[in-house]
């Protein structure tokens, strides 16, 4: 027994004293009563596990110390002190001191400086009486990450969903290894569970080092995963890494937002790359940045910007050159004016229209009547309806916007860009049907708070195609409840397809003016089959979406969704909680906004019994998980260290 050959003597002493204590009045002991027992294995394992009461006051650590000595299979597992104090989650001073008193009570053996059960039988009694069936699965997923952790090097292969949260569910009975914690980095950044529990005890630092090895060598899912976490942690990634990994045009929103914050002048070259794109909230951000970064110093880029026949940087120039025209002095601006220098002189004509006066416009007619290039013609033109605005000059812009020529009407709308008192809807309205995008986009500009009115009767009357979002930004912009109700309204009720560019961003700054008062009209949406499900028109069930046209139940549905998860309380969250499961992704994502906002740690239990339910389709329950994992976690411990 126990590895011993032969009788191992105190074995001998424990089975006479069990024959003494069960023998009957008469002295009598039989066979019958050794077999009921459990036979001499069983006989010497309840000798040994009475033998707990000596213990006294360390009787508990005494039983933590055993259930971690056997595996979730109910065999010994020999371990180091260090071991024993981790998985038992106990100090190692009164494991050492306890692990003595269990060795001189024939527990616990010491072999070669690592301890074990004594006995076989032993281990199994104590995996069957002392730990407890959530004791026993704990173990299970513990034995599972150490084992997936050996392995990780030479395989490279992770955890499931299933299993990471399988782990996350036992986490209070399992302290890490930094290797075992490394491994559930990995598998939280390949989206398979939280995070934030383990890694709260430790530095950013290390951390950090983490994460950028894992970035320098990971698949693009994972790098973007690995760039977010390193934002957590307070890091500035390089927006070039950042540009390579969010390079899908779905996440042209959040690459956005990067561009904006860690844009430095390194990044100059990569920014006019990016301008040339065709994702619209890149080529905005991008172009925000050039225009913060250069100044006029920067002639090679200057230059460059200039000679670009790419229409995103003849813009991001005209912009560029705009801000220079604000701090430059005047008498600098108007010798430029006839450099032989191209691109001094297309800066100059442009940045002429901030500051300069009557004078100045006059000067600028003239080179009209003068040999100019398109280029130069145009940014004439647009300096022209800038000083005219300003100098309030109806004339030249009552002429520019009649004139036959189309290049001068088209320059002159494309340079308002403000509030006017010489113009109005009414007035620009007037050339939407030969100019309906740039009209449009002039209306937003120019547009104020007393314009919403006939702007929403401008958007009751025309095709809601490509050239109204301009229209449906200008509401927005100005926004009030109200205006959440009239928009909802407009397109439910729309008896043709609505064909807005971009719809993300549309629905996007439309759900930023819904409110809880609107959820009685979101509800009809949300609350029809068809919200869920893809129906083909012939057969939709009932409830139905109250849809004019059946075209536009994608639309509907995002922008439902959207301003549901950003007006959504606690009280809604059964709703949120199904929607983390919808098919779109710009769904769940709303309702990961209801639960970045009001998510707590009550909310684990279910959503992760929901995501252990189905963990193939499971992603906006993890993600639910990882956030709400993170409000808990993220003030604890190494968040507040370096």
């Amino acid at each position: 027994m126990s590895g011993h050959n032969g009788i191992y003597p105190p074995f001998i002493q424990m089975l006479i004293a069990r024959i003494f204590e069960d023998k009957d009045k008469n002295g009598s002991y039989r066979s019958n009563q050794y077999y009921s027992a459990g036979r001499i294995s069983r006989i010497i394992a309840d000798f040994l596990i009475n033998q707990l009461k000596y213990l006294g006051e360390k009787i508990d650590i005494g039983k933590a110390i055993l259930i971690s000595l056997v595996s979730s299979y109910g065999t010994k597992a020999q371990k180091s002190l260090e071991e024993v104090s981790r998985e038992s989650l106990l100090p190692t001073v009164a494991v050492k001191n306890t692990l003595s008193s269990l060795t001189d009570l024939r527990l616990v053996r010491n072999v070669n400086g690592a301890f074990e059960i004594a006995h076989d039988f032993l281990a199994k009694i104590i995996s069957s009486e002392l730990v407890s069936s959530e004791e026993r699965e704990g173990k299970k997923f513990k034995e599972l990450l150490s084992s997936r952790t050996a392995a990780f090097p030479a395989t490279k292969s992770g955890l499931t969903v299933a299993e990471h949260l399988h782990i996350y569910k036992f986490r209070s009975k399992i302290l890490c290894t930094d290797d075992e914690v490394k491994l559930l980095l990995v598998s939280n950044l390949s989206g398979n569970g939280p995070i934030t529990y383990w890694t709260k005890r430790y530095p950013r630092s290390k951390l950090r080092g983490w994460a950028r090895h894992l970035l320098s060598e990971s698949s693009r899912e994972m790098a973007q995963a690995a760039c977010r976490f390193l934002i957590k942690l307070g890091e500035k990634p390089k927006l070039s890494v950042l540009a390579e990994s969010f390079s899908d045009y779905k996440e042209q929103n959040e690459l956005s937002l990067y561009i904006s914050d860690f844009a430095t002048r390194d990044d100059i070259e990569l920014l006019i790359a990016l301008n040339k794109k065709r994702a619209e909230e890149i080529v905005n951000s991008s172009a925000t940045a050039l225009v913060k970064l250069l100044g006029v110093s920067d002639e090679a880029v200057l230059e460059r910007l200039a000679k670009s026949n790419s229409e995103n940087l003849m813009v991001t120039c005209e912009r560029v050159a705009l801000k220079l025209g604000d701090s430059a002095e005047l008498r600098t601006v108007r010798e430029g004016l006839s450099s032989r220098v191209f691109w001094q002189r297309l800066m100059s004509i442009y940045a002429v229209s901030v500051n300069g006066d009557r004078s100045d416009l006059a000067e600028l007619q003239g080179l009209l009547q003068g040999k100019l290039s398109q280029k130069l013609r145009r940014a004439v033109l647009r300096s022209i309806t800038r000083l005219a605005t300003r100098l309030q000059d109806d004339g030249i812009l009552e002429s520019n916007l009649c004139a036959t020529d189309k290049f001068i009407v088209e320059n002159t709308i494309s340079a308002i860009d403000g509030p006017s008192q010489l113009l109005s809807v009414d007035r620009l309205f007037s050339l939407y049907e030969t100019y309906p995008f740039l009209v449009s986009r002039a209306i937003c500009n120019m547009s104020q708070l007393s314009d919403v009115p006939k702007i929403k009767e401008i958007l009751s009357k025309v095709p809601l195609g490509p050239s109204t979002r301009e229209l449906v930004y200008a509401i927005c912009r100005f926004g009030s409840p109200d205006e959440f109700t009239f928009l909802f309204k407009l397109f439910l009720d729309y008896r043709e397809e609505i064909s807005f560019w971009n719809a993300f961003a549309v629905v996007n700054r439309i759900s930023h003016m819904a409110t809880p008062a609107h959820l009685p009209l979101i509800e009809k949406v949300v609350g029809a089959k068809e919200f869920w499900n893809y129906y083909k028109d012939g057969n939709r069930p009932s409830p139905r979406m109250p849809l004019g046209d059946y075209s536009n139940v994608y639309f509907i549905k995002r922008l439902a969704g959207t301003a549901f998860g950003r007006i959504a309380t606690r009280e809604q969250f059964p709703i949120i909680f199904k929607m983390l499961q919808h098919e779109y992704w710009i769904i769940r994502h709303a309702a990961l906004e209801a639960i970045r906002n009001h998510g707590n740690e009550d909310d684990l239990g279910e959503l992760l019994e929901m995501a252990l339910d189905r963990p193939s389709a499971s992603g906006g329950l993890v993600e639910a998980l990882s956030i709400i994992d993170d409000k808990i976690n993220a003030g604890a411990g190494r968040i507040a260290g370096s």
